[in-house]
């Protein structure tokens, strides 16, 4: 991985750590935007997992692996969106 490498590479580093950073600035949202937030991090965990799945230097286990956690996290942020909104739990909806 990029850590372990005899040179590392400043920038691969910098960009693993944007969907955290992403993270916590949905998190700053008021509680009103919980929608926005809930899809915000799934567009983060959705790009950081097409990222995974392309990176050519982790071992052959680790996209499968990776695969499987985005799908896990997708499918509960999504769960979590779509009965927020649709049981009117105080989320906006998203378009407005």
């Amino acid at each position: 991985m990029a850590v372990t490498a005899r040179v590392v590479d400043n920038r691969i580093v910098s960009l693993a750590m944007l969907p955290s950073l992403a993270g916590f600035a949905l998190l700053m949202l008021p509680a009103e935007w919980r929608g926005w937030q809930l899809a915000g991090l799934a567009a983060a965990h959705g790009l950081q997992g097409i990222w995974d799945l392309r990176a050519t230097t982790v071992p052959d286990w680790y996209a499968g692996l990776r695969g499987q956690l985005t799908l896990a996290a997708l499918l509960g942020l999504g769960l979590g969106l779509g009965l927020g909104l649709g049981l009117g739990l105080g989320m906006v909806r998203l378009a407005g």
